[in-house]
């Protein structure tokens, strides 16, 4: 392996040890999770779906290890290629393949290899795409033009996953997106001006929300998101709709301090009693509170923390501005999936399905996060000796286009 860094003209003392450490420990924790989850339950395959699981981590330690040793520069530059196979997928998806799983278009069944769900993909797609678009024109960035045309390349692929439907991976989608526009430097104006409008639209969200009859909201939004968000805001009225959250709920409270210990075959538990569906995906928050209880859940949360600090910090030394924004775009991405799904499974949130990086089951969301750490560690490998050699200097500081000033990015990591 060192060879192969040194012929690659990589820094073998740059490959992020403590971030493959995290990695490793999270996928433990999450196969130990998904088995207790799912205890033998067959898929179409004739496995258990820990062993489909186990067969997707091994897969996804090759693919991370194939991606960091890439150079993600040469990965940017193919970008347009990534692209436009990304949407020509999508778009065979929604209008072309004939077959729908639980009212969705969301998967392709590959015979053999079970369900493939593109826009897991897609995302580390747009992420390459708007690394190289949004460094080439960082002095341009606060561009009215410039943010519209970010705009325009990023709406066909939202839209089409929006539509499939799946609101919750192009809301992580978009919420990448913008925090990379964050890092490539663009004006506070456009900041505040962004932050200053969300009072009024959470006002008039709950205006729609509180409407007699819900003609707005009902116009807006697919019959079940309506449904969800009634059942968020009126649970006694709308109990159906909020029924897996209020179980879930029950589940992680009666794990207490310590939980009842993975793989209990208890009659008490709401795993076993089979009040929840889909518990290895959506709601594996609520056998991590059943089974480990208020110490495991905040083992688990500190354990994702110390791997997005390493995110952090890898953006924060990454040798020039396409590796920064990759590393923030990568974990933008876990921040936001881990925030929703213990959200909703806590009923901080409004229902909505995205599963919980390296814990949910789920192939295609594994093989992404992989591939996410893969280019993770590339960035890591060609960053300088604790400078910034291809940025402005070597003190972490990225230009304001509007100021003339620089601005101190992640300073927290230091």
């Amino acid at each position: 392996m060192i060879q192969i860094l040194k012929r690659l003209n990589y820094k073998p003392g740059n490959y992020n040890l403590k971030l493959l450490f995290y990695v490793a420990l999270v996928n433990i924790v999450g196969l130990m999770i998904v088995r207790s989850a799912t205890m033998n339950v067959e898929t179409d395959m004739g496995l258990t779906i820990f062993q489909k699981q186990l067969i997707g981590v091994i897969g996804g330690v090759v693919i991370m290890g194939i991606v960091s040793l890439i150079d993600y520069h040469q990965l940017i530059k193919l970008g347009p290629i990534w692209y436009v196979l990304s949407l020509a997928v999508l778009s065979y998806l929604k209008f072309i393949y004939p077959r729908d799983i639980n009212g969705a278009k969301r998967w392709i069944v590959i015979k053999g290899l079970g369900t493939v769900q593109p826009s897991e993909f897609t995302k580390i797609v747009l992420i390459l795409v708007f690394a190289g678009l949004m460094a080439r024109f960082q002095k341009r960035i606060s561009d009215i033009r410039i943010l519209l045309l970010i705009a325009l390349l990023a709406l066909p692929q939202l839209v089409l996953i929006l539509v499939e439907p799946d609101l919750s991976t192009t809301m992580s989608c978009a919420f990448a997106v913008v925090v990379m526009i964050f890092v490539a430097g663009i004006s506070y104006k456009w900041v505040i001006g962004v932050m200053a409008s969300i009072v009024p639209l959470a006002i008039m969200f709950l205006y729609m929300v509180y409407q007699p009859e819900q003609i707005l909201l009902k116009k807006l939004l697919a019959p079940h998101q309506v449904n969800r968000i009634n059942g968020f805001f009126f649970p006694e009225e709308y109990s159906a709709y909020v029924y897996q959250q209020m179980n879930s709920v029950m589940a992680i409270a009666s794990g207490k301090l310590q939980g009842k210990g993975l793989y209990n075959a208890s009659f008490d538990s709401v795993k076993n009693g089979n009040f929840l569906v889909e518990e290895q995906c959506d709601f594996i928050w609520a056998v991590v509170g059943e089974e480990l209880g208020f110490v495991g859940s905040c083992g688990i949360i500190l354990l994702i923390g110390l791997l997005i600090f390493q995110c952090l910090r890898i953006a924060r030394y990454a040798s020039d501005l396409e590796g920064r924004l990759i590393a923030v775009g990568v974990c933008g991405i876990f921040m936001f999936q881990t925030f929703v799904n213990i959200g909703v499974a806590t009923l901080v949130l409004p229902n909505t399905g995205i599963p919980l990086p390296f814990i949910s089951a789920g192939i295609s969301s594994l093989l992404s996060s992989f591939i996410g750490i893969g280019l993770l560690l590339n960035v890591s490998l060609q960053r300088g000796d604790g400078d910034i050699s291809r940025m402005e200097g070597n003190t972490g500081l990225i230009h304001s286009p509007d100021r003339g000033t620089k601005r101190k990015l992640f300073p927290f990591t230091d």
